[in-house]
């Protein structure tokens, strides 16, 4: 009886540290833009998936190359695997910062830190 107490009482006690970890391997966890930006590894994410995507819409169009960037961060998520994934959900713009498309892409990062893009897609807004 005694022993069946105490397993139960250990049982609890790791569902409860577990539950109350910060990052809890295999699900994704939202950031906020600003954790994001001050992230190296997010913000590296970030970056590598959005000059990806750029240079595929414009290795695919008649458009010319100018200044391009992440406007606004939608969504963000991370999720602790054998490395990270990130989830983004967001819209690039250009130089004169008109809105050009909405993207989202999952960017994998690697116990030795490089980035590689698992998925991608893109919604044009103006001109493509």
């Amino acid at each position: 009886m005694k022993s069946s107490f105490i397993l139960v009482c250990l049982a609890l006690l790791c569902f409860f540290s577990l539950s109350s970890q910060k990052d809890i391997v295999g699900s994704y966890k939202s950031m906020t833009p600003k954790q994001v930006y001050t992230n190296p590894n997010a913000k590296g994410a970030l970056n590598y998936g959005a000059d990806f995507i750029v240079a595929k819409i414009i290795g695919a169009s008649d458009i010319s190359y100018s200044t391009y960037s992440v406007s606004e961060i939608i969504k963000a998520e991370k999720k602790i695997v054998a490395g990270t994934n990130y989830k983004f959900e967001v819209e690039i713009s250009n130089e004169s910062e008109t809105v050009l498309f909405k993207a989202k892409y999952v960017v994998f990062r690697n116990l030795k830190g490089n980035y590689s893009i698992k998925s991608w897609s893109f919604n044009p807004i103006r001109g493509l």
